[in-house]
C-alpha cells in the first residue's frame, strides 16, 4: 500500500504541459522526464532513491502522460497554464479520477514540481 502511494504521490508532482504559443521560448515538457532530486519530507531516502532510480514519465503533446516503476503502470491527462505556473493533473488509473494542482518552476534545464508535500527535480531525457 506504501508503494502505491509513493507511485501515486511521484505521478501527481511529475504531469505538466508547457502550453506556450508556437515559436515560443519556454521550455517544453513534451518527452520523457526522470528525477534526480526530491525534497519530500514524509518519504524515507530509500523511497526517494528507489523512485530516482526506478522512475520515468513520459509527457505526450496531446495532454497526456505515462508513468511507470518496476511494473508499476499509470497514465492520465494533464493541463498547464504557462501565465501562472498552475499545473492540474487528473489521474486516471482507479475508480477515483482524483484531481491535483502544482506549481511549475524551471531551474536552468531542471523541471521543478512544487506542492505541499516537496518539490521534485526531473531532467529530460
Amino acid at each position: 500500500m506504501r508503494f502505491i502511494f509513493l507511485l501515486s504521490f511521484l505521478l501527481l508532482f511529475t504531469a505538466c504541459k508547457e502550453s506556450g504559443k508556437p515559436g515560443s521560448s519556454s521550455p517544453s515538457i513534451v518527452g520523457k522526464w526522470k528525477p534526480v532530486e526530491m525534497e519530500v519530507p514524509n518519504m524515507s531516502q530509500d523511497e526517494i532513491q528507489n523512485v530516482m532510480d526506478n522512475f520515468l514519465m513520459e509527457f505526450t503533446a496531446d495532454g497526456k502522460y505515462r508513468g511507470e516503476i518496476h511494473t508499476e503502470k499509470q497514465a492520465g491527462t494533464y493541463t498547464f497554464e504557462s501565465k501562472t505556473g498552475k499545473l492540474t493533473i487528473v489521474n486516471n488509473n482507479g475508480t477515483d479520477h482524483k484531481e491535483e494542482v502544482f506549481t511549475v518552476k524551471w531551474e536552468k534545464d531542471l523541471l521543478l514540481l512544487v506542492n505541499k508535500e516537496g518539490t521534485v527535480k526531473l531532467k529530460h531525457q
